[in-house]
């Protein structure tokens, strides 16, 4: 029942197992009152509430884990050492470590053919393959099979990408904004894509040239890698496998495409010398660019509330991890 006297209301109220008599809310006041109101009915409300209304528990059987073997193995057409470590995996309920195998059988086959040995580094936790030549940008079928001791025997197939092809490449000093709107030397690279098949791209550069060593006539051989930077939103980071900034021409595909870089690095546009800027322009296979690019997004993930759980990108059959490939085509030019 509710009243009038003036500008006055008389509500009755009943709230959970506590009750007001009256509340008497002044009309002039409305304004003001309703929100205190408003607040202490919604504190009465949590509070006269049993807590075990915003609980429930449920019991969730996970299934056994069955260990298995876990790689790491991104090989590059201009590569004639390969390199690879193998482990096991873990049930997320396990708070052991993982053991890197030191016993480990890997293959490597080239269409059918096995290239080298694979032998374990103690001094690195790595197993490395030393080639005669490099693994060369044929467009051929390589197939990696890993054992060891009572695993399953874990295997992946991939086909060699064709070579990539770059057009410009431009550099222009303080020519680029970073996120952050301060002026960065700008890298602009010219991506020729076939459209013969869905491509995926990694672009990695480098500053290089000859220095003129102060007070003397004489030179080195000066060389670095470049860390690439892009506002590009289709541009993701895959520093973690070593692939610089990698891309699909999802966007692109059969077209050319220009993706403007920035580093951070201060380019010796006014210093002696001889430079260049080389890039590497890598065709990877779909399998290395979804293991780079969800292991990047795992990474981001850490220590985040609001991320999603992201799972990484496996193909190995009966194993975890990554075989992949990457055709390797390089241009340079001279810082000007």
């Amino acid at each position: 029942m509710r009243e009038r006297s003036g500008n006055i209301y008389v509500v009755p109220i009943d709230i959970g197992i506590l009750q007001f008599e009256t509340l008497q809310i002044n009309f002039k006041h409305m304004k003001y009152i309703s929100t205190f109101a408003l607040s202490l009915i919604l504190v009465v409300l949590y509070t006269s509430c049993d807590g075990d209304r915003f609980e429930q528990v449920v019991e969730i059987e996970i299934p056994p884990h069955e260990s298995r073997l876990v790689t790491n193995a991104i090989f590059l057409s201009t590569a004639d050492s390969l390199s690879t470590f193998v482990s096991n995996s873990l049930s997320i309920l396990e708070e052991e470590n993982f053991n890197d195998s030191e016993t480990a059988s890997i293959r490597l086959l080239k269409n059918d053919n096995e290239l080298g040995q694979f032998t374990y580094d103690a001094v690195n936790g790595v197993y490395t393959n030393k080639l005669n030549n490099t693994l060369g940008n044929d467009v051929a079928t390589y197939r990696l099979e890993l054992e060891d001791g009572a695993f399953p025997k874990a295997t992946a197939v991939q086909a060699m990408p064709v070579a990539p092809v770059i057009g410009e490449i431009e550099v222009e000093e303080e020519g680029a904004l970073n996120d952050e709107g301060d002026k960065n030397d700008a890298i602009e690279i010219e991506i020729i894509d076939s459209g013969a098949s869905s491509d995926y791209y990694g672009i990695k550069a480098f500053l290089e040239g000859y220095n003129i060593i102060p007070n003397t006539t004489d030179t080195i051989w000066y060389s670095s890698s470049l860390y690439l930077n892009s506002n590009n939103p289709l541009a993701y980071y895959a520093n973690e496998n070593n692939l610089g900034l990698i891309i699909s021409d999802a966007s692109f595909n059969g077209t050319t495409y220009r993706l403007n870089t920035y580093t951070y690095s201060d380019l010796p546009f006014d210093q002696a010398g001889d430079f260049f800027i080389r890039i590497e322009l890598i065709n990877i296979t779909e399998d290395t660019y979804l293991y780079s690019r969800s292991l990047q997004q795992y990474y981001d993930s850490v220590d985040n509330p609001f991320a999603e759980p992201v799972t990484v990108h496996s193909n190995l059959e009966n194993g975890y991890g990554i075989f992949g490939l990457g055709n390797v085509s390089e241009k340079s030019v001279q810082l000007k």
